[in-house]
Formats: structure tokens, sequence, C-alpha cells
């Protein structure tokens, strides 16, 4: 239906500009809203990768099924719409992503479908040779892989233009320009609450049951032990410093005593050869996580591995236990959104019992 859209698309900032050839048919133009659908933008069962950017990311990451619902099932929502405040006179389309700066380019260039309601209903209108009636309009366009960057989102210099024309005209009725840009709110939101600090229970490999405290009953797979938030190591601590580093805990466990109360681990501790990741670790909408380069300083909390020369053996991880069941401790910060406010953190696996 739109074959020959593609061909009126320009790169550059999306505008909604007009003639005026006849009033009447560019009044009726007037767009009242834009919105990206889920089930739209998909690849395969998947939400495509398009879709995925057009949302602040999450930890932990969102579930990108076609069918996984957003809020406690954590997946995208149904729709994108353009806010009204985004559309500036009748011109010109702000499609302002969330703020990212670790931003990832697109892997190969995207198809995208946009579906734009009209004021009022048109008749004898075309885009691209398509003929367009009604009040709703499904607009597909392509988005290369080389405009939709870290650097064009920044400055707000990739845009595409689509031109409206009567049935049969040459010159366009109305013309709108849609411009894809970086939101200028940003949060600068980057602590770890307690209760936030997860792992989630395996059967084995890393986060093995057998690892945790089991007074009263062992934990069950799927399961989440919470690191202990430690309010007197914490005492003055705004994380603003590594010596300030805010701590976390993998306690040993207290004899005869369950989890949380009597510790996460289990009464002797863990061995080098117990691994772990704190796979449900919650951060702030937008942050993420920095590591080092230096020893314990380099191990992703959240997957377990190190920044480099991380293992590669199956159910292992460099976020580990120690020899002899002594303390060892690893150390991280997260970024909020805005990519510049920063706390540091430290976990400590084999931290003494409670008293």
């Amino acid at each position: 239906m739109f074959k020959n859209l593609f061909s009126l698309l320009t790169l550059g900032l999306v505008v909604f500009s007009c003639s005026k050839p006849n009033d009447t048919a560019e009044k009726a133009l007037e767009i009242s809203s834009v919105k990206f659908e889920k089930r739209k933008n998909l690849n395969g069962d998947n939400v495509s990768e398009f879709y995925e950017k057009l949302f602040i990311t999450k930890t932990p990451a969102r579930a990108k099924g076609k069918n996984v619902a957003a809020g406690a099932t954590n997946g995208y929502a149904n729709e994108f719409v353009i806010a009204a405040t985004d559309i500036e006179g009748d011109s010109i389309i702000n499609v302002n992503l969330p703020y990212n700066s670790q931003f990832t380019n697109l892997t190969t260039n995207a198809t995208v479908k946009a579906t734009i309601t009209f004021k009022s209903a048109v008749e004898g209108i075309t885009l691209g040779g398509t003929a367009i009636t009604g009040k709703t309009a499904e607009i597909p366009f392509e988005i290369p892989a080389t405009e939709l960057t870290k650097e064009k989102l920044e400055v707000g210099s990739f845009r595409k233009d689509f031109e409206f024309s009567k049935a049969g005209g040459a010159s366009a009725v109305k013309k709108y320009t849609v411009v894809f840009k970086f939101s200028n709110n940003k949060f600068d939101k980057c602590t770890i609450e307690q209760g936030e600090f997860g792992f989630i229970v395996a059967e084995t490999g890393a986060n093995a049951k057998a690892n945790f405290n089991s007074h009263t009953s062992d934990p069950a797979a799927g399961t989440k032990v919470f690191a202990h938030y430690s309010t007197g190591n914490n005492s003055g601590k705004d994380g603003l410093t590594a010596a300030n580093a805010i701590e976390f805990e993998l306690r040993k466990g207290k004899a005869s005593t369950a989890y949380p109360t009597g510790g996460e681990l289990t009464t002797s501790g863990a061995l080098d050869t117990a691994y772990f990741k704190a796979d449900a670790l919650i951060l702030p909408d937008g942050a993420f996580i920095e590591l080092g380069t230096t020893d314990k300083d380099d191990v992703d909390p959240i997957t377990g591995i190190k920044k480099t020369g991380g293992t590669v053996t199956a159910g292992q991880t460099d976020l580990k236990g120690a020899s002899g069941q002594s303390s060892v401790s690893y150390t991280f910060r997260v970024v909020a959104q805005d990519g510049i406010t920063k706390k540091h953190y430290k976990l400590t696996i084999n931290a003494n019992a409670p008293s």
C-alpha cells in the first residue's frame, strides 16, 4: 500500500511545514497525535530494536516478548505516544527518546511503522501516491542504522519529511518534518535501596541454593535472596567517594537462625568455588554499572563477570567467595541516567554472621 513511500523520505529533521494551495485540505491534515505501537514494530516474537530505544532502560532489563505486558512482568508498553507538547505548531513533530549516555547504534536498518491521527477525516489526499482517507493512517518508513546514533540524537540532526498531496496534484498540500532527538529530561538518581540488591536462587551453578542459608528450609530455585544493607557500616557514608562506598553484605549464617535475620549464606560461608550474580539487582531508571580495571573493581555484579578476561565456564562467575571462607569485597559504581552523577558501592561476601 505504501510502496512508493520510501522514495519520499529524506534524511534530516522530520519537519511538517505547509504550503497553502488549498486551505481547506491543509486544515483537514492537521495532526492531533502520533504513536508507535508495539504490535506493529516487532522482530519476530520480540519488539524491534527501534521500539526498544523509545523507552528508558531498566535494570533488571525489560522482557522483549511481544505478549509480555508492562508493569509487574516488566515488558514494554503497548504504545509510545508523542506528547501534544512535542508537536510544534503545525509543521514539526519531535520524537524525544530517553537520554542514554550508553546509547548503542542500530545493528541494521530499521523499518518503522507510525500511526498518525488527523484532527478531522481526510479525503482525496495521497502520501507517496497512496490514498489516505479517514482520521488515521499507518506510515511505514526506514531508519538507516547510520542515522539513529548517539551523536545525531544529541543535536537532533536526524529528520524525515512526509509530504501529503491532493490526489492527482503535483504540489504538496502539507509537509511535516519528524525530528528524532534525545529528551532534555535526565534523572540523577543512582541509589540502590535496601531490598534491591537481589540474587535469584538456582538449583546449581551461580547462586546455587546450597550456598545460601538453609535453616528451617532450603531456599527454592527462583526465589530471591537480598544482600544485607549494613546500617552500622554505612553510618555517615554517602557513596560519593570510594572511601565512603555504600556497603551491602552476603553474611555467614547464624546458627539455627533462618534468612534474613540469620544472614544470607550457610554458617560456614562461601568458598572460592561458590559463584554469585546479582541478577535481581534493581537500579533507578536509566542508571548503569560502571567498573574499573583493578582486581575486585572490575566485576559486573549483575552478570558476575569481569569487564575483560572473565570466566567463560558454564555455571561459574568471577563474583565468588574466597578460600577458607574468608571475607572478600567487590566494588563498583552506579551512574545515573544523566551520565554524570554516581555513587560508589561495595559488596562483601562472607561478612560476619549477625550477632
